[in-house]
């Protein structure tokens, strides 16, 4: 695919990076990371760009993360020199004052830098854009084994009309009348450029031991949108793990998928052997 990398056989790539770590996890750790790369096609330089990684965190109650990008472009004004220009950033700040509760905040830039043909560019095929949004959630646990948990977010890209709206929320039980059943609830809503809708799902599993698993989710969506005629679809998964002995495992699982555009049934079988479980030989 032209549109999403240059797969030139003459492509090398070379970088280098440095990090940097102090702390322990039971305390105070501080964590950064930085690098730098250069790619090139028959020796004339393609990409040039560098990045950071850095974190804090103290113990379960505080982590902040962030992840920054940025490429050596030429300079819309003056093409003969080359200034740097951010191309990703990815910021996430956890906080967990107490073990039932925590919060989260994210937050994302992404800017395409084609490395294809810019030839393309006038075709149609490729899309140079500029992607981000915020979001921020809870989670919340509860009494007998009950937690409840939300996210919501604001996201756009270059040519939206408006931005894209996205909330999820849910409820879980992890021991349903001591019976060792899992249920959990996820209703989520969307409301972007490309249409509007909802969808939510309720599933039920249960690990029987070490070796058994099995799990069923049903489910509704909801769409309305001028790119698709589907409008509402239901679902039904199930599915089933099992290790036989020490070494062998078998999966089972079946999808019955209900809507206008697409309905079929899909099964699944697989049989595996584990290498990694047999019994060291004595020296």
């Amino acid at each position: 695919d032209p549109s999403s990398w240059n797969y030139d056989s003459d492509r090398r790539l070379a970088g280098v990076f440095v990090n940097f770590e102090r702390g322990s996890f039971e305390n105070l750790r501080f964590t950064s990371t930085t690098g730098a790369a250069l790619s090139w096609i028959r020796w004339r330089p393609d990409r040039q760009f560098g990045f950071f990684e850095n974190g804090v965190f103290y113990k379960q109650y505080f982590s902040l993360y962030s992840n920054v990008e940025a490429d050596l472009l030429p300079d819309a004004q003056n093409p003969d020199r080359k200034k740097a220009t951010l191309s990703r950033s990815y910021l996430t700040l956890r906080l967990q004052p107490h073990k039932a509760i925590s919060f989260d905040i994210n937050e994302n830039y992404f800017r395409n830098i084609p490395t294809f043909d810019s030839r393309l560019i006038g075709t149609g095929l490729v899309d140079k854009f500029l992607f981000q949004g915020l979001s921020g959630g809870f989670r919340l646990e509860l009494p007998y084994h009950f937690s409840v948990f939300a996210n919501a977010g604001r996201s756009s890209r270059t040519g939206d009309q408006r931005p894209a709206l996205n909330y999820l929320g849910g409820a879980s039980v992890s021991d349903i009348l001591h019976s060792g059943l899992r249920g959990e609830y996820r209703y989520s809503r969307f409301d972007g450029s490309f249409g509007k809708g909802n969808y939510q799902t309720l599933s039920v599993s249960r690990v029987l031991g070490e070796g058994f698993r099995f799990e069923v989710q049903g489910g509704q969506q909801d769409l309305a949108s001028k790119l698709t005629s589907q409008s509402r679809a239901r679902f039904v998964n199930g599915s089933i793990d099992w290790y036989l002995a020490k070494n062998y495992f078998l999966g089972i699982g079946l999808t019955v998928y209900k809507g206008q555009a697409q309905s079929y049934n899909q099964y699944f079988f697989n049989f595996g052997y584990r290498f990694d479980n047999r019994k060291k030989r004595n020296e």
